[in-house]
C-alpha cells in the first residue's frame, strides 16, 4: 500500500504564490470573476454584489470585502452616453431639417417617422418576428 505521505506532501494553500494582493496597504485575498461570453456584464455585476452582500453577513467582525475594480461602472456610463448622444443627434437632425425646409409642418413628418422606425428595429421587435 502506497500512501500519499510516502510520495508527496499535502497542504491547504493557494493555487499560486506568484501574486500578492493588498488593499489600502493591508494584505487581502483577491478573487477574480470571469463571465462567460454570452453573459450580460451588468447582470453578472449585480449578482456578484448581491452574493457578496449575502456572504458578508456571515463574515467574522474583523473581516470586510470591497470591490476595487468594477468594470460595470464604465459599461453603465457608456450606455448612458450612447442614449444621450442619440437624443442630441435626433434634436440636431430636426433642427437641420427645420433650417433647410423652413417649414415646421414638413419637419413634423420626419420627427414622427424616425422614432417609429427606430423602435421597430429594436431587439424586442426582432425577437417577435
Amino acid at each position: 500500500m502506497i500512501r500519499i505521505k510516502d510520495i508527496g506532501r499535502i497542504e491547504l494553500g493557494s493555487q499560486t504564490y506568484s501574486q500578492q494582493c493588498y488593499l489600502n496597504g493591508k494584505p487581502a485575498a483577491g478573487i477574480a470573476i470571469y463571465q462567460t461570453p454570452d453573459a450580460n456584464s451588468l447582470q453578472v455585476g449585480k449578482e456578484v454584489a448581491a452574493k457578496m452582500e449575502q456572504l458578508a453577513r456571515r463574515f467574522p467582525k474583523d473581516l470586510a470585502y470591497d470591490i476595487p475594480y468594477n468594470t460595470t461602472i464604465f459599461i453603465s456610463a457608456s450606455i448612458d452616453e450612447v442614449y444621450t448622444t442619440l437624443y442630441e443627434a435626433g434634436i440636431l437632425v430636426l433642427i437641420v431639417i427645420l433650417v433647410f425646409l423652413q417649414n415646421f409642418r414638413a419637419t413634423l413628418v420626419p420627427a414622427t417617422t424616425v422614432p417609429v422606425t427606430s423602435s421597430a428595429l429594436s431587439p424586442a421587435w426582432r425577437a417577435r418576428v
